[in-house]
Formats: structure tokens, sequence, C-alpha cells
């Protein structure tokens, strides 16, 4: 609870110096990739899933057709997986799938490049982020000190906007790379370490206003 209230504090700061706003929502797709040491093939949770993503902006102009766009958003990682239920002779019984979830305040800072400055302008964006967990569904049989409560990263894209006036409509195409692992662990009297991941795409349609 405090790092996600320094979060929105760092984040609301920003607003002071800002010369535009930005709301974005859409979704984002991508999968985890859940290691177990002792079963090094047993490929859990790398089924991909598609998640509700939405994203708040400040943005302050640089210089012609640059500017820092600082923002906000709710991320979701998370992937599912089959499981089939067989008896005693191998024949399948039935399937359930389950879904793993962990949700996060992602804080990102991006510097954004105008490709062209007329019609549709496509840009390009790139900078660092933090994402604070703030809830997950790993259950009761799990330790939640197995899980980073921060992940640092990288965020990459590559939008279009058309201007109208003082308002800005656009399309944008986000890739989040993680540096540390959701989470790391090791098990007693066991070699070798467990770990979960998972990068994730965003899309985004995204509506501005120029202050």
């Amino acid at each position: 609870m405090k790092k996600s209230l320094l979060v929105l504090i760092t984040f609301c700061s920003f607003g002071l110096f800002a010369q535009e706003i930005s709301l974005q929502g859409g979704v984002s797709f991508g999968a985890l990739d859940y290691e177990i040491a002792a079963f090094p093939n047993s490929n859990l949770y790398e089924e991909s899933t598609t998640e509700a993503n939405f994203r708040f902006s400040f943005l302050k102009p640089l210089k012609e057709g640059q500017s820092l766009d600082f923002g906000l958003g709710y991320l979701v990682k998370s992937g599912q997986n089959e499981f089939v239920f067989t008896n005693n002779q191998g024949e399948e019984t039935g399937s359930t799938t389950t879904q793993l979830r962990f949700n996060y305040l992602s804080l990102s800072g991006l510097y954004t490049y105008n490709i062209s400055s007329d019609g549709i302008i496509p840009y390009v964006q790139i900078g660092p982020k933090l994402d604070v967990l703030i809830d997950d569904n790993t259950g009761e049989g799990f330790d939640k000190d197995n899980l980073n409560s921060v992940q640092f990263g990288a965020v990459g894209g590559l939008g279009v906007k058309k201007e109208f006036g003082k308002m800005v409509l656009g399309l944008i195409s986000r890739y989040h790379l993680d540096f540390n692992k959701i989470g790391k662990w090791q098990n007693d009297g066991q070699e070798g370490t467990n770990s979960i991941s998972g990068n994730r795409f965003t899309l985004n349609a995204s509506i501005s206003y120029r202050l």
C-alpha cells in the first residue's frame, strides 16, 4: 500500500508541469513463463491471455516534435493452462482451464518522437517503467513472499495520432519488458530455482487534450 501511494504521489506531482493530458484504453496480450526446477518441461501458464488495460498520462513538450509522456496505468500479467484428467487406464475423463493473474500499477516515463508533423502523425516511444504489485490470485497455498512487490523494466511503443485543434486522437501499441521476475524462490532441499515471468504487449486507443 505504501509503495502504491508513493507511485500515485510521484505521478500527480508531474501533472504540475503538464501541457497535455491523455487517456488511453484497450487490451494487453501475453502469457506467463512459470518455471519449476524439478520439472523443467512443465510449461505452466504459457497460453496467451487478453486483459483490459488503461493508462492516464501527462505530456510535456521538450522541443519541436519531441515530448515526455509520464503515465500511470493498470497492467495485468497473466497466463492460462489447461489441466487434463485421466483415469487408471489413461483415458481422458475431463479437463479444466485455470488462469494465474498478477495486477499492477504501472508507472512509466516515455520519450516520444514524432516521425512527421502533418496529417496522420506516426510516432515512437521508449523509456523506463516501474510496476507495483497490487493484487494476485495465487491463493492461500502460495507464499506471497516469493513475489517481487516491484518490477523494473522498459517500454517501447509505436503509434499514430491525428490532431483536431486542441484534441488529439490516436492508436498506440507498446511492448512491456521486465528486467526482474514476477517471483523467484527455491524450495527446501531443491536444486535450482523456481520463477514466474511475463512480458506483455498492449494496444490502446487514446484521446488527448492540450491545456
